[in-house]
């Protein structure tokens, strides 16, 4: 999380490009978004007895169960004209995510509308307006950070189930099976599918908005800018709750 940051900040200095990274999590996780509280959404004790630790992300939402998902961060310029609101953004993005899933064998759609009946501090079950659907049930979560010039925003691809064990980790949820409303992709490609589908969305994006993209590592200041993050921000208990094996990520290549 503190890289995503880094790059959200970065890029609104003028400092970095816009850039498209893909990574998983380890250890299993939790993350919540930046404006709410841990311990309204997030059994604090219950996640501590299951070492699943619970960090804050840059972006708004609610809490979502990272377990084997791809988790994306997108940061980009505000100029963009199709890019330039919240609800336009989570349209194209999806859309591109949509045209890729096509040329795996597999449909989907955006939700043409939110309901009202189904709003949650879990991101997994909140059901919103233009997110993805499979089969009609939910496929990704996202989230987005705006700032004046730049925005960041998160997604995460549900690939396997998680034990049912895991859903103790979230206040007030007793008796409700949200992971039956999910479409965990994973049940349905293997991992060339997968990554011929992350291949085809970065093809499908950069064609919509006219721009390539190139592999690269971290600037220098960059660098700067993410250890002071994790200093003062990432590495805080008083602001993460932090599991036994403590908190990772694990970047992934294509």
């Amino acid at each position: 999380m503190a890289l995503d940051e880094t790059l959200l900040l970065s890029c609104e200095r003028g400092m970095s490009p816009p850039t498209l990274r893909f990574y998983s999590w380890y250890p299993f996780s939790v993350s919540v978004g930046y404006s709410k509280g841990i311990e309204d959404i997030i059994d604090v004790e219950e996640a501590k007895e299951l070492h699943v630790p619970v960090v804050r992300r840059p972006t708004g939402g609610g809490a979502l169960f990272h377990y084997d998902d791809i988790s994306y961060a997108f940061v980009f310029g505000r100029y963009q004209v199709k890019l330039s609101t919240p609800l336009k953004t989570y349209e194209v993005l999806h859309k591109a995510f949509a045209d890729s899933l096509e040329c795996i064998g597999l449909n989907a759609c955006l939700r043409e509308k939110d309901d009202v009946s189904a709003v949650s501090d879990l991101c997994f079950a909140s059901h919103t307006r233009s997110e993805l659907l499979i089969d009609g049930k939910k496929s990704i979560c996202s989230a987005q950070r705006r700032l004046k010039n730049t925005f960041l925003q998160h997604g995460s691809i549900f690939l396997h189930k998680p034990a049912d064990k895991y859903l103790r980790v979230f206040n007030g949820i007793e008796g409700k099976d949200f992971f039956s409303e999910i479409f965990w992709l994973g049940e349905h490609i293997d991992r060339y599918s997968l990554k011929r589908l992350l291949n085809g969305f970065i093809y499908s994006i950069s064609g919509i908005l006219d721009v390539s993209f190139f592999i690269s590592s971290l600037t220098p200041f960059e660098r700067k800018i993410m250890e002071g993050l994790l200093k003062d921000k990432y590495l805080d208990e008083n602001r993460n709750v932090i599991g036994k094996e403590g908190y990772s990520e694990m970047f992934v290549s294509f």
